[in-house]
């Protein structure tokens, strides 16, 4: 999304929200995007055929992201985590086995970094709510901290 369309949608949803006196819902959102004149009209596909298509894409993305196993660790400590995870090799994005990242210190420096910016993209997004800044601080100085290490 370019920055002249985030600021269109957010002016939009607001004036939704005022308008509407209520929370704006996604459907509220589609159904605004059908005229023509829209602020929304192109963020949407509307050939239902690709529609369809990248709906279907997007249904296994989520089913591969929820896939979970149990591990044991050595204590017999058991925790769930993610079978699969979003990797790039050979320039093409794929979801590998968690066996296989942990066997690639290449797709092991992927997925440790997808997760250091996911912290630091949930640090950003609360940054408005003091209640958080504790949790805020430990997680920019825990990446800190393992970014440091990682050099």
């Amino acid at each position: 999304m370019t920055e002249e369309q985030a600021g269109r949608y957010g002016r939009r949803i607001v004036q939704m929200e005022a308008d509407l006196k209520r929370v704006v819902k996604p459907n509220d959102v589609v159904d605004d995007a059908r005229s023509a004149t829209s602020a929304f009209r192109d963020w949407f596909q509307w050939d239902d055929a690709k529609a369809a298509e990248s709906y279907r894409l997007a249904q296994a993305r989520t089913m591969m992201n929820s896939i979970m196993i149990t591990v044991i660790d050595g204590r017999g400590h058991r925790s769930e985590t993610r079978a699969l995870h979003l990797v790039v090799v050979d320039g093409q994005r794929g979801y590998a086995s968690a066996s296989t990242v942990l066997r690639s210190e290449e797709l092991r420096q992927q997925v440790v970094e997808n997760a250091l910016n996911e912290l630091m993209t949930w640090n950003q997004r609360y940054d408005q709510y003091q209640e958080l800044y504790g949790v805020r601080t430990a997680i920019a100085e825990a990446v800190a901290q393992i970014k440091v290490s990682a050099k």
